[in-house]
């Protein structure tokens, strides 16, 4: 067959591994010819992938800015459709990832299996650990996640969780923070929600909302309010301000400056101002700076009944064919009495 110049070849639309390649040298004057899987196979490539308009492969690309870290890939844009799971290692730490987010998202040397997700000027340390969407905040320790929020921080610790809120900071084991300002949670299996400043260092304690409340005890809750305080175990304060319960197994429900002392457990106090409960067993309900005498004793300012009326009886034996129990009160004619036979 004649030489042809490379004008007059046909051309070839379609790639197998069959098609051959012309070779023509400089003077147009010897062709030759080589399989295509053998050219690219020769050039360090392998089996070549077809395109179409939609779904092809990239043509050549020089990255703007190459990387200078052996085996490593630099790419300036990628589009990759994932249909399983993406495991990528950050250079850094290994198993690590970054994906998207702002500013500083380092890693330090020691975090292993971590990932950051969005978020800005983040810091992930320790190993195991996930950031999501926080602003300024850090983490460290091992199995701890942190996710929304500013500021916030878990200084170690594990399994701990934040969620939200600013300025947060949890370090302790099987604990959490959600929302809220200024918080800390240092007592293991604790948590907070909401508020702010509130602070837990108790051990299966939690608070809920109010602001500067703190738990130092043993399973112990306060909800809401303000500068309340459980130094002791097992108990709780709903509401109120600045009210204190140092005995155990004891509540406080609201009122102000309410103080429940160390000699006094399995006691309460219901609202009022500055009561005091110092024995066991004993309750104040209401009032202002009433205090204990007893163990087993109940303290009402004043106490009034609307049923006074169908509690008239003349002796205890009307009074009790009209149902009044033994050692219940009755009055006759306006004389308090107790049924005692």
């Amino acid at each position: 067959m004649a030489n042809k110049t490379i004008p007059q070849l046909p051309e070839q639309t379609g790639i197998t591994d069959n098609d051959l390649l012309a070779i023509v040298d400089s003077g147009e004057t010897t062709t030759s010819k080589i399989k295509v899987s053998t050219l690219l196979s020769e050039a360090g490539g392998g089996a070549f992938q077809v395109g179409d308009a939609t779904d092809s492969i990239v043509p050549a690309y020089s990255p703007t800015s190459r990387g200078v870290t052996a085996n490593t890939t630099y790419v300036d844009k990628l589009n990759v459709n994932l249909s399983n799971i993406l495991d990528i290692d950050n250079g850094v730490n290994n198993n690590s990832i970054i994906i998207g987010g702002y500013g500083t998202r380092g890693t330090n040397t020691g975090g292993l299996g971590s990932a950051i997700v969005g978020g800005r000027n983040q810091q992930l340390g320790g190993n195991a650990n996930f950031v999501a969407g926080q602003f300024g905040s850090s983490i460290a320790g091992e199995n701890n996640g942190m996710v929304a929020g500013r500021g916030n921080v878990i200084g170690g610790g594990e399994y701990n969780f934040i969620g939200g809120g600013r300025s947060v900071n949890v370090t302790a084991l099987y604990s959490g923070a959600l929302g809220g300002n200024g918080n800390s949670v240092t007592g293991n299996y604790s948590t907070i929600l909401g508020g702010s400043s509130n602070t837990n260092s108790g051990t299966e304690s939690g608070i809920v909302g109010g602001n500067q409340n703190g738990i130092t005890g043993i399973q112990s809750v306060v909800a809401g309010g303000n500068q309340n305080d459980i130094t002791g175990n097992y108990n709780f304060v709903g509401g109120g301000a600045a009210n204190d319960i140092q005995g155990q197994i004891s509540a406080i429900i609201g009122g102000n400056i309410n103080n429940i002392g160390s000699s006094g457990g399995f006691s309460a106090i219901v609202g009022g101002k500055l009561n005091n409960v110092n024995h066991n067993y004993s309750v104040v309900l209401g009032g202002q700076s009433q205090t204990t005498l007893q163990n087993e004793e109940v303290v009402v300012p004043k106490l009034r009944t609307t049923q006074y009326a169908s509690l008239n009886f003349s002796g205890d034996t009307a009074a009790a064919a009209g149902g009044v129990q033994l050692g219940e009160f009755y009055h006759d004619n306006g004389a308090v009495r107790v049924r005692i036979t």
